[in-house]
């Protein structure tokens, strides 16, 4: 009787959790995202308000334009919205599978104390005013016709600057020099006087060539011969002549009340001359090149990882008095989805948010620049996930802003791409395994490798630096730009994709099916059991019938 209601109590418990399994399924799909769609989560992030809100479904084909962060009513004291970690508001996001969520962090950059004026002032004093009211102005530099991102140099109000040297690289062309707003051509090197508001040069190029030089100040009018700095002024003048405007952008003459930056003459009181006559006298000097010595900022760390120190060299003058920021990232922290991943799957040994604060305010410029990480030798024995790997300095930055070649798939082949031709070659010495919607690398064949790129995401390229000596003292990466900065596995081997994403049903029905099956066991356990005790039972009562029987045979006796 009592094995009948174990088994009967055993079997009434695995009918209810069958029972619930439809249910389950059903609740379960109601959950699944069709491999064709996708969402997106909008995260306000951290110190934000406005928490986070869920977008779509949306077609992976079509993609979805990101909002702005006021749309969502997302905001941030003391800071200003710049973009999401997929992207810029306006931008339409295609992720490279469907059937997920994709998560988008908001990006925020801190509002100046400073304030603009409003509005144009005619009088010198309001002028000074507007002056005062900011600290520093911004000098940016756009690469016109050349690849690459614009680079911008903050001085302090009624600090003079002289126009940088071009960092740009446009090939089969020659940098003719920078281009004002109002068509005119400077030299780097000249020197300009500090403005009362931001300003911006373009580079001019040409085909590669001779370059021909016009001098300004050929003009006969005694007016020209001095340009003008006075206070109203509301934009560069330079103070130093231009010797190297581009013969396609002429110098002109200005008079003495021009708002525009104007190149000083050299020409006397005597430049009544004949123009051919001044032309053929003028003298062509060489432009003066900006000297920078970098500057290393340091920061030391403590810790259990295997670094001890950070360097930044910085390699181009930025202005101020630059120091270094460091925070260190963990899941948490972390907003960029490649380097969330690498830390997510456990490669990254270190991994740090790398910036630059200038007079104590962040700079979010360009840094063109080295960042060394100090090692203690902890790196040689630290626990890999794959048998086989190499060290390597990662630096995640935007795919939009980079102009180097990387490496990347269309699903089936890897491509060596080169944006500036849009010219792609296939290659086997690497693979690009997709995981997550986030794309890692894997290295088939190390030999010729030693710094290259891949594209991570839709938005992320990645930069890798191999560092060949498992105990190498410091490891070491060329960046353009300061963001997050790892030190990393990179595995070697040919790149067999992780398992795929199991779907919910399935762990439902494979757990159900364990019940099943550990039930059965317990149940042949117990029957078993109950056949030994009943066997014994009868040995038992047998043996004890066959002495009675005889006992009383003798007492008849």
């Amino acid at each position: 009787m009592i094995k009948m209601k174990r088994i009967f109590s055993i079997f009434l418990a695995l009918m209810l959790v069958i029972s619930a399994v439809p249910s389950l399924l059903v609740e379960a799909e109601a959950f699944m995202i069709p491999s064709d769609e996708f969402y997106i989560e909008y995260n306000a992030g951290k110190g934000a308000s406005g928490g986070s809100s869920v977008e779509g479904p949306f077609s992976v084909e079509d993609g979805a334009t990101l909002k702005s962060a006021e749309a969502l009513g997302f905001s941030k004291e003391g800071y200003e919205f710049t973009k999401w970690s997929i992207g810029k508001p306006g931008n339409v996001y295609k992720p490279s599978s469907g059937g997920k969520t994709v998560t988008a962090t908001a990006q925020w950059e801190k509002i100046s104390s400073s304030t603009s004026s409003s509005g144009s002032s005619s009088s010198s004093s309001s002028s000074s005013s507007s002056t005062a009211s900011k600290e520093r102005y911004c000098v940016t530099y756009y690469p016109g016709e050349a690849p690459g991102k614009a680079v911008k140099k903050y001085y302090d109000y009624g600090e003079n600057f002289s126009l940088i040297s071009c960092s740009f690289k446009y090939e089969d062309h020659t940098f003719l020099g920078w281009e004002y707003s109002d068509g005119r051509v400077f030299d780097p090197g000249t020197k300009v006087s500090a403005p009362n508001a931001d300003v911006s040069f373009t580079a001019v190029w040409g085909d590669d060539g001779v370059k021909d030089i016009v001098t300004s100040g050929s003009s006969s009018s005694s007016s020209s011969s001095a340009p003008s700095s006075s206070a109203s002024s509301s934009a560069p003048v330079s103070s130093a002549p231009s010797s190297s405007a581009s013969s396609s952008k002429p110098v002109s003459s200005s008079s003495s009340s021009s708002s525009k930056p104007v190149s000083s003459s050299s020409s006397s009181s005597e430049s009544s001359e004949p123009e051919s006559s001044s032309s053929s006298s003028s003298v062509v000097e060489e432009p003066v090149e900006d000297v920078f010595e970098p500057v290393t900022l340091a920061f030391s760390i403590n810790g259990d990882i295997p670094v001890t120190k950070i360097e930044f060299v910085l390699k181009e003058d930025i202005g101020g008095n630059p120091t270094i920021n460091l925070l260190p990232l963990d899941g948490y922290s972390v907003t960029d989805e490649a380097a969330a991943k690498l830390i997510a799957d456990g490669d990254a040994l270190a991994a740090f948010d790398i910036s630059i604060l200038v007079d104590g305010m962040a700079y979010n410029g360009d840094a063109l620049g080295t960042v060394v990480y100090s090692l203690n030798g902890t790196q040689a024995n630290a626990e890999a996930n794959y048998k086989s790997y190499v060290f390597a300095m990662a630096h995640t930055t935007e795919l939009a802003g980079y102009s180097g070649e990387y490496y990347m798939t269309d699903g089936e082949l890897v491509y060596l791409y080169d944006p500036e031709t849009d010219f792609k070659t296939a290659v086997d010495n690497v693979a690009l395994v997709e995981e997550d919607g986030v794309y890692r690398l894997v290295i088939k064949d190390p030999s010729g490798l030693s710094a290259f790129a891949y594209k991570a995401s839709e938005s992320t390229v990645v930069e890798i630096k191999l560092v060949p000596n498992p105990s190498a003292e410091s490891a070491s990466i060329d960046v353009t730009s300061l963001s997050p900065v790892l030190l990393i596995h990179l595995e070697v081997g040919e790149g067999k994709a992780a398992a795929a994403g199991v779907p919910f049903w399935i762990w439902i029905i494979v757990g159900v099916l364990v019940i099943l099956i550990a039930a059965l066991v317990v149940l042949f356990i117990i029957n078993r059991k109950n056949e030994n005790n009943v066997s014994s039972a009868e040995k038992h009562s047998a043996s004890s019938g066959s002495y009675s029987g005889i006992t009383g045979f003798d007492d008849e006796e």
